[in-house]
């Protein structure tokens, strides 16, 4: 599973990046919104990790942008912030976000978190599972 890393430069997710990739998950990095929406486009990773600061709007963007691409219109975004505002939170989600973890969260919890979006996400719904063998045999 490939994770991006929205800002290289913020340690906080970069530090979360390495423990993914310690954990056994492909990690890139960009630099910016800009790069993380073109290497997002080129790499089509599975989850993208962004930090939510001010402005807002510009991460609001960032989200709407990965969810208008045809690559990366699936593409799991999970936001990290340390605001609280429920307003703000309901943009986030209606930009794109599939999911909002309050920072700081300790490496563990957030893996956990990964996982199981990822797990869910590939998970196929029981109506479209098939039925191994025939019907009458």
């Amino acid at each position: 599973m490939l994770t991006l890393i929205a800002d290289r430069a913020d340690l906080q997710l970069v530090g979360y990046g390495e423990f993914l990739q310690e954990s056994g998950y492909d990690v890139i990095a960009a630099e910016g919104s800009e790069a993380t929406i073109l290497e997002a486009n080129a790499a089509a990773p599975d989850v993208v990790l962004v930090h939510l600061r001010e402005p807002v709007l510009e991460t609001l963007e960032l989200c709407r942008r990965i969810r208008a691409g045809a690559l990366t219109r699936r593409v799991s975004i999970i936001v990290l912030t340390e605001i609280d505002d429920v307003h703000v939170r309901d943009r986030i989600i209606g930009a794109g976000a599939a999911m909002i973890v309050r920072t700081p969260v300790p490496y563990p919890a957030l893996f956990l978190r990964v996982r199981r979006m990822l797990a869910a996400k590939h998970r196929v719904p029981r109506h479209q599972r098939r039925v191994s063998g025939s019907l009458g045999a």
